[in-house]
C-alpha cells in the first residue's frame, strides 16, 4: 500500500495496528502540510486494501483529521459496551480512545492516560494476565553515548498506566556486531503466541553519537513472563532485514503492532522507508508491504544433539511436532525423575523424516502420552524443531 491520497503526502507507516480481518489503522505524515494522521484501511484478501472515506473530507483519517499518530488499536470482544480500545500519541503525550467499530472514538475523560516524554509506545491486551500491557521508549547511556532502550508498562484497566525497569537495552555486544554504529532500540511489538510472548525488536543503528542517522530493521526477541526477553543467538541476525539501497524499504523497517495468523501462515504487514532515520522528510517515501512465514516457524533450534525440556505436566495426551528433517531425522523420549519411561525410548520411536508443521509423535505404535508429570528429551540429526504440542 502507498501513500496515493492527498493528505498522506508520500509517508505512511505501520506506526500501527493490523487485526486479523484485514482491518489496518497506521500513521501519516505530510511535511508540505505539517499534519500527522490517524488512517484507516481495510481488506477481503490482506493483499488489495481499500480506505473507506470515514469523515465529511472524504478521507479515511479518525479524529476528523486532526492531528495524531502510533497508533495502538485492542479488541478486547468481551468488553461488548467497548470492544476497541485505541491510544494515539498526540501534543507530546498518548490520549485513550474507546470505540464500538474501530473507527467511531469516544475520548476518555482522564486523558491523557500515558507520558513518557517519548513519541514511540505500543499497547496491547495480554491474555495471560488478563491485563493490558505495554511497550515504552526510553533513554539510558551506554558506554557515555545516550542510547533508546524498551520500558514495560502495564494496566488493569487501560487508565492507569505504571512504569517497570527498562527490560531491553542495547549491550557492548551489539556495538560489537555493528562496529561503527551506535545500537538503538527504537521500539517493540509484542505478540502473546502459543504459551510465550513474541517480540519485534526495532534496531536502530546510528552512525553518530547523537542518534539521528542510520537504518533501522527487525529482530526476534521472546519471553515467558514478557519482563525477561532472550535475543537470538550468535550474532543477532534480523528477522527482517532491509530491502536493496534506495529500494522502498532499504533505509528503515517498522512493523504493526502484532502478527496475524491466516491458515497455516503468520503475516507480517511493516512499514518500510527509502531512506535511513534522520534523512530529508522532503525525499524520504514509506509505504506499507506484508511479510509471511509458515506458522510457529520464526525460529527453530536446528543442527545436531539433544533438547531436554523442564519438566511439564501437560492435559493433552498426543504430542505433536512442528519440525524440518528433511535432511536427517528426529527421535523422541520421555523421562520422569531422571530415568526413560519404560515404551518411550528413542529407539522405540518411529522417526521423524521430511518437514511437517503438526506430526504426531509415535511409539512402537503407541501414541497416547502417559500421565504426567514428565521430561522429553528429542534427538535432532541433521534437522530443526520449530515447535511442539501437547493436545
Amino acid at each position: 500500500m502507498v501513500a496515493d491520497r492527498p493528505w498522506e503526502g508520500k509517508v505512511i507507516q505501520l506506526f500501527g495496528t493490523v487485526l486479523p480481518g484485514f482491518r489496518m489503522w497506521y500513521s501519516s505524515y505530510n511535511k508540505v502540510w505539517g499534519l500527522i494522521q490517524t488512517l484507516y484501511a481495510e481488506s477481503q484478501d490482506g493483499l488489495h486494501w481499500s480506505k473507506p472515506s470515514l469523515n465529511n473530507g472524504g478521507s479515511n483519517a479518525l479524529f476528523g483529521g486532526q492531528n495524531s499518530g502510533m497508533v495502538s488499536v485492542i479488541h478486547t470482544p468481551q468488553e461488548l459496551s467497548k470492544p476497541f480500545k485505541l491510544m494515539v500519541y498526540r501534543g507530546g503525550a498518548f490520549l485513550g480512545f474507546w470505540s464500538t467499530k474501530g473507527t467511531d472514538t469516544s475520548p476518555y475523560p482522564e486523558n491523557p492516560l500515558f507520558y513518557n516524554g517519548g513519541d514511540v509506545a505500543q499497547f496491547y491486551w495480554d491474555p495471560f494476565t488478563e491485563s493490558y500491557g505495554g511497550t515504552a521508549k526510553e533513554l539510558f547511556s551506554l558506554n557515555g553515548v545516550p542510547r533508546r532502550a524498551i520500558r514495560f508498562i502495564h494496566s488493569g484497566n487501560f487508565i492507569n498506566w505504571a512504569n517497570h525497569p527498562v527490560v531491553l537495552s542495547p549491550d557492548a555486544l551489539d556495538d560489537q556486531i555493528n562496529a561503527g554504529y551506535y545500537t538503538h532500540f527504537y521500539g517493540l511489538s509484542i505478540f502473546p503466541m502459543g504459551e510465550q510472548y513474541v517480540g519485534l525488536l526495532w534496531v536502530f543503528r546510528a552512525r553518530d553519537q547523537a542518534g539521528l542517522y542510520g537504518p533501522v530493521n527487525v529482530q526476534l526477541v521472546s519471553s515467558h513472563d514478557g519482563l525477561n526477553w532472550y535475543r537470538e543467538e550468535g550474532n543477532r541476525p534480523p528477522l527482517l532485514d532491509l530491502g536493496p539501497p534506495s529500494s522502498w524499504d532499504g533505509g528503515q523497517i517498522y512493523t504493526a503492532s502484532q502478527l496475524v495468523p491466516v491458515g497455516n501462515e503468520l503475516w507480517l504487514y511493516y512499514s518500510g522507508c527509502n531512506l535511513e532515520h534522520g534523512s530529508s522528510l522532503t525525499a524520504t517515501v514509506c509505504s506499507i508491504g506484508l511479510a509471511r512465514a509458515s506458522y510457529h516457524r520464526l525460529a527453530s533450534l536446528r543442527g545436531n544433539g539433544v533438547v531436554l525440556t523442564q519438566s511439564l505436566d501437560p492435559a493433552g495426551i498426543y504430542l505433536h511436532l512442528n519440525y524440518d528433517a528433511s535432511q536427517g531425522s528426529i527421535r523422541v523420549e520421555l523421562l520422569r525423575d531422571g530415568a526413560i519411561i519404560s515404551g518411550y525410548e528413542s529407539q522405540n520411536c518411529l522417526p521423524l523424516v521430511g518437514d511437517s508443521q503438526n506430526q504426531m509423535v509415535t511409539w512402537s505404535g503407541q501414541r497416547d502420552l502417559p500421565e504426567g508429570p514428565y521430561q522429553i528429551k528429542f534427538y535432532l540429526e541433521n534437522s530443526a524443531i520449530y515447535a511442539f504440542a501437547v493436545k
